[in-house]
């Protein structure tokens, strides 16, 4: 018989972000996550591994009622002197516009210092997700209702929602990399994002 790995007491507990990890991967295996409540982090990136080979069952939120959905767009880039095709993927059905994958802000109230950081995210088989923003950490929103009604509200208007997170945050509201001019700054989103997104 092998020998049993044992783990201290004092080992830390895996991270906000490696949970929420652990449950999509669970949502799209319809397993209960609750199993991987409370691991280590060195054991969590050992679950995240087993449940990587497991076949999904659905993706993170599945198509529903409520029509919403993604839909993708390439677009030809020039990258190392190299022309390529970029896929992008938006969501579509929650409001009038389209949303491409990103990061937004939506206002709390009438004080423009009152934002809440969102970020969209957009699988490449047609699965999506909205996350809160807290610091480094992201938490999904796991209740699509709810998950649809913040889709709807950053619909309204796109360009404005993710210029609002980059202006506030310093990064580019598309790819997240740090803005490093004043124009790009001013618009929330680099120049590079701008010419490929087409809300």
């Amino acid at each position: 018989m092998g020998k049993v790995a044992t783990v201290p007491d004092e080992a830390p507990y895996m991270t906000a972000k490696q949970w929420g990890f652990i449950r999509n991967l669970c949502v799209e295996r319809e397993m209960d996550a609750m199993q991987y409540h409370s691991l280590t982090v060195r054991q969590a990136s050992g679950a995240i591994e087993h449940l990587l080979t497991l076949p999904k069952v659905r993706s993170s939120f599945p198509h529903a009622k409520d029509g919403v959905h993604v839909e993708y767009e390439d677009v030809d880039i020039v990258r190392g002197g190299k022309e390529t095709v970029m896929r992008i993927g938006y969501i579509v059905g929650a409001g009038e516009h389209r949303i491409p994958r990103g990061r937004y802000a939506l206002r709390n109230s009438d004080d423009p210092n009152d934002l809440t950081f969102y970020r969209v995210w957009v699988g490449t088989r047609g699965g999506w997700a909205v996350k809160l923003l807290v610091g480094p950490n992201e938490f999904p929103v796991e209740r699509r209702e709810r998950a649809v009604e913040l889709l709807g509200a950053i619909a309204t208007d796109p360009p404005n929602s993710s210029a609002a997170y980059g202006f506030a945050i310093g990064r580019c509201g598309i790819c997240g990399l740090r803005l490093t001019n004043q124009v790009s700054r001013e618009m929330g989103m680099g120049p590079v994002c701008r010419s490929r997104v087409h809300w």
